[in-house]
């Protein structure tokens, strides 16, 4: 039993795995490959080559000649026939060729087929061909020996990534990679595994790899469903394979949180701002977090986004506005639209859907008969073909047998299909029974992956009790229509949307319906309201505001805004003012911004109130968001007591700084948190500082701070260890960062400030040079060859063996 099954990619596949194989095995540069029509010559190649062995150097010309066997693995098949039978029709022309002398001075010919090659069976082919070429030597790869060399050049996984998909790809994982890697990218994982069966590496999919080798850093733009978030995981997959952490990320936060110095990681944020539904808030976080996220980011540190163009912009816009853009690539070298698709890519998408079904014979010849129609459809994109195949091609072969469909409405059906996916979606979701539509409803403020406890919550929390049901019937009802359960582990269970544009759909119908509009509006969370306002949502990107659209929703939405603020946490209402916000600043009509005004006023207060009666310790990003939201109203309000927030701080600071004194080392989260809160307050409220004596009185606290990294600065490190020196690094760095922060707050050390920082930012580079130094790169043996443009390519012989 060969270990990947070959026979899943079809010939053209096949060719193109072996035309990579050799690359990787032998450097070869291949002078042509053809397809079926090719006569006998596949690769050619006239120098010299480690071949058939790497010890061993023979000289040209070399021959590599491709046979795929269909069916050749599958239960009871019997390939030797066929590939008899090829392998005599080759020693005929080649014989042919001769006679005409159009075939001399090869020293070798290979046969490289998917079959499985038996000694007997092998010795049988060898006898045929040195009959028809007495003076070359004649080599067999079979299944097996191809399954030896995809073992060992692991790299092809990344520019052939339909190989993650001819393995069980669990087995494949725990062959590559240790338990506890597997164990945090567990989530990463069960994203990709339903894309890499049907996945196409297009011309997209090859940039974002050469994109991310010069930045380590990649924006994937493009409309829905044009396959960006597949592009992501499927490279987040390949990476697992070659040893590396795959990590999912929301928000900068979980950036921050999964960062391990040491490890190789790639994050995968999908969408940073929310995937069919732009989301301010998350916008907001990564807009001020994006620079010390990208220089976090090396060769062993990767960061995907699956985002829009515009909302890259602006957070280069915070950046540049913050003095911190010069060492960040232009969005033109980091941008890869994933929009354009060749002929040969949509025609590879819609052959691999299509293999990955199973299809039964009728189905099989309706996709080959409409292949290039459906190919040609401007409306073509990945998921829509993955609907056709899996959803639509079903029923039209039943009305088709029941004789309600053939001619040329069997070809409007196929059209309209692709056209207009989300028909049929859209009239189940009007027939369902309410309590069916709270699920979907409540789902809307699930976020990307929701626990079914959670889910359960908020559908309780929405669904009127006279018209409920038992929550698990009800999800077992809608499973793998709109909604679809994520296995990750056997100790976690995530729900999702079948598809993003579901979502959409439910969005539509709920304004629709203003009896669930309503109720939703009076009993809606943070997400809700994120929703509620949300901008740049849609397929198109055009639906603003979509659940304010009148007076009784605005002021259902000011209700909801002061209820949460007096019964959420601290960091919810941080949120919240974020969303607003943005929201506000985002409005082009002067109605919307006026109410949205009155909001964040009202907010305020009730913030203001519940902070002071409480003396809440406020963060340094929690005061900022507050700080943002107030500047937009008039008259300005004033800013919650800020006491109890510098106490903490202050004594923090103090102790980190006793410890240092007595041997620890200066931790630089403690000092971030400190510097923070005071840039914070001195952008906002200055009068607190001198009220507190800042930085006068504090001249003791910094002269100790300054000699301390003095110190450390002074002391050698000697180490072996990348992740150590790495650490080092980074450490340096935030420190370099955060007396940079204070030069202007403290004109008495600014001198002294700046000299440190000079040498940290020198000392960080050397440490990371040196680490660099102790991990060699990887060779990679990538190759893109296949992205093709040409739009003549052979669409009906690529789908010949279907």
């Amino acid at each position: 039993m060969v270990r990947y099954r070959l026979d899943d990619l079809g010939w053209y596949q096949f060719e193109w795995l072996i035309q990579s194989l050799l690359k990787a095995e032998l450097g070869l540069g291949v002078e042509s490959w053809g397809g079926r029509r090719d006569y006998g010559r596949d690769a050619y190649f006239t120098g010299s080559l480690h071949f058939p062995a790497k010890h061993i150097i023979s000289d040209g010309p070399f021959l590599f000649q491709v046979k795929f066997v269909e069916n050749a693995n599958a239960a009871g098949a019997k390939p030797s026939g066929a590939l008899l039978d090829a392998v005599r029709q080759e020693a005929s022309q080649i014989e042919q060729r001769s006679k005409l002398r159009r075939w001399k001075g090869l020293k070798h010919y290979t046969l490289l087929t998917n079959s499985p090659i038996p000694a007997a069976l092998r010795k049988r082919i060898k006898d045929r061909l040195r009959t028809a070429m007495p003076k070359t030597q004649v080599h067999c790869l079979g299944a097996s020996d191809i399954c030896d060399l995809l073992d060992k050049h692991t790299s092809l996984r990344r520019s052939f990534p339909q190989l993650l998909s001819l393995r069980d790809l669990d087995d494949l994982l725990v062959d590559a990679i240790n338990k506890e890697t597997l164990e945090r990218s567990r989530s990463a994982t069960e994203c990709a595994r339903e894309v890499v069966p049907v996945f196409v590496p297009t011309s997209a999919y090859n940039k974002a790899w050469k994109v991310l080798r010069e930045h380590n850093f990649v924006v994937l733009e493009g409309p829905p469903e044009m396959g960006k978030t597949a592009i992501a995981w499927v490279i987040a997959l390949a990476q697992l394979s070659m040893g590396w952490e795959a990590m999912v990320c929301d928000t900068p936060d979980d950036f921050f949180k999964l960062y391990k110095i040491g490890n190789q990681q790639v994050f995968v944020a999908d969408d940073a701002f929310g995937r069919t539904e732009y989301d301010p808030s998350r916008g907001s976080k990564w807009e001020g977090q994006l620079n010390r996220v990208y220089r976090l980011l090396d060769s062993k540190h990767w960061l995907i986004w699956t985002s829009r163009k515009h909302i890259l912009e602006r957070a280069l816009k915070v950046m540049d506005l913050q003095g911190e853009a010069s060492g960040f690539p232009k969005p033109a070298a980091i941008l890869v639209d994933a929009s354009q698709l060749s002929t040969e890519e949509k025609a590879l998408i819609l052959y691999r859907h299509a293999r990955s079904a199973g299809l039964e014979d009728k189905a099989r010849n309706l996709v080959r008969g409409h292949a290039r129609s459906i190919v040609n459809d401007s409306s073509f994109t990945p998921e829509r073909i993955r609907r056709f195949v899996c959803e639509t091609l079903p029923n039209l072969l039943s009305e088709m047998t029941q004789g309600r469909l053939h001619g040329d409405k069997v070809s409007v059906e196929i059209r309209e299909a692709i056209r207009n996916p989300t028909d049929r979606m859209r009239k189940t979701f009007r027939a369902l029974p309410s309590a069916h539509k709270w699920v979907l409803i409540a789902l809307l403020e699930g976020g990307q992956y929701t626990s079914p406890k959670e889910l359960n919550l908020l559908y309780d929390n929405h669904c009127p009790v006279e018209v409920g049901r038992p929550f698990n019937e009800l999800f077992d009802e809608l499973k793998e229509s709109f909604i679809k359960r994520l296995d990750w582990s056997p100790n976690s269970e995530w729900i999702d949307w079948t598809h993003p544009s579901y979502r959409d759909l439910v969005i539509v119908e709920l304004v629709g319906d203003s009896k669930l509009h309503l109720k939703f509006l009076e009993s809606m969370s943070l997400q809700g309201i994120k929703l509620a306002i949300s901008d740049s949502g849609g397929v198109e990107g055009d639906r603003h505001f979509p659940l304010v659209t009148n007076q009784k929703t605005w002021d259902l939405l000011k209700d909801r805004c002061d209820r949460l603020v007096s019964e959420r946490s601290t960091w919810e209402i941080t949120d919240l003012f974020r969303v607003l916000r943005s929201a506000t600043l985002q409005a082009s009509e002067m109605g919307t911004k006026d109410r949205l005004l009155e909001i964040i006023a009202s907010v305020c207060e009730k913030a203001r109130n519940k902070w002071d009666q409480f003396e809440e310790i406020l963060s340094a990003d929690t005061l900022s968001a507050y700080c943002e939201a107030s500047l937009l109203v008039s008259p300005l309000p004033p800013l919650p007591r800020l006491e109890a927030s510098w106490r903490e701080v202050e004594g923090d600071l103090k102790r980190v700084l006793d410890e240092c004194e007595n041997g620890s080392t200066l931790k630089s989260d403690t000092l971030n948190d400190w510097v923070e809160l005071t840039e914070t307050i001195h952008k906002n409220e200055p009068r607190f500082l001198q009220y507190i004596g800042f930085p006068s009185k504090y001249s003791a606290d910094l002269t100790r701070l300054i000699e301390i990294v003095e110190n450390e600065m002074s002391e050698g490190i000697v180490s072996e260890s990348s992740v150590e020196l790495r650490e080092e690094a980074e450490r340096f760095q935030s420190t370099a960062k955060n007396l940079e922060t204070l030069l202007s707050m403290t004109p008495d050390h600014s001198s002294d400030l700046k000299t440190i920082v000079g040498g940290l930012v020198s000392k960080a580079s050397s440490l990371e040079e040196e680490a660099s130094e102790l991990e060699p790169r990887e060779p990679d043996h990538d190759d893109d060859s296949h992205s093709s443009s040409h739009d003549t390519f052979d669409v009906e012989g690529l789908f010949s063996d279907l």
